[in-house]
């Protein structure tokens, strides 16, 4: 694993990963959990599996682009933040010459992603006519801000990871010179 070898960088790489993997976990959460106002009141109208979402960018625009940024950036795909914290991560594993976790990490990358882009295309092409999902004003913008600041927070640690790089660099080193002399 990356920690066996105990570099810093390593160390450093998997913080980032883990940070930027629990920044996109809070924004889908909050969505999950809130994705009940935007189902009409009806009987049984309980999200039960992935083709719960289908229709949902037909009236819900908003909510439908918040979720593709979390997912594509689940995904690792370029633009996304997710992108950076997964090269880091396979960077330090080749790195340190270790390709069995590599593919591993890898395939299971892969078959992640497959799902996170079915379920994209679950919410964008598919219809459903057995309910309707309510229309966006009806739900609280407290979660469209929460939404938005998780959207533009993906989108500036893209553009500049290395303010996050480097307050946990600080934060890794000042944490591992006390245990560098035992």
């Amino acid at each position: 694993m990356l920690l066996n070898t105990f570099s810093i960088a390593s160390i450093i790489n998997i913080y980032f990963f883990l940070i930027v993997y629990t920044i996109n976990s809070i924004g889908l959460f909050i969505w999950l959990m809130n994705i009940s106002f935007l189902r009409a009141h009806k009987v049984n109208s309980y999200i039960d599996n992935i083709y719960s979402f289908s229709g949902l960018s037909s009236n819900n625009k908003w909510v439908s682009i918040s979720l593709l940024f979390i997912f594509f950036s689940f995904s690792g795909l370029p633009i996304f933040v997710g992108f950076f914290s997964k090269l880091f991560v396979y960077g330090s594993l080749i790195d340190n010459l270790d390709y069995s976790l590599l593919s591993i990490s890898l395939l299971t990358s892969l078959i992640s992603s497959f799902y996170y882009i079915r379920l994209i295309k679950i919410i964008y092409y598919n219809k459903n006519d057995s309910f309707h999902w309510t229309s966006l004003n009806k739900i609280s913008y407290n979660i469209g801000f929460f939404s938005f600041f998780f959207i533009l927070l993906n989108l500036f640690l893209f553009i500049n990871p290395s303010i996050l790089l480097d307050i946990i660099t600080i934060s890794v080193v000042s944490h591992s010179t006390n245990y560098l002399y035992f």
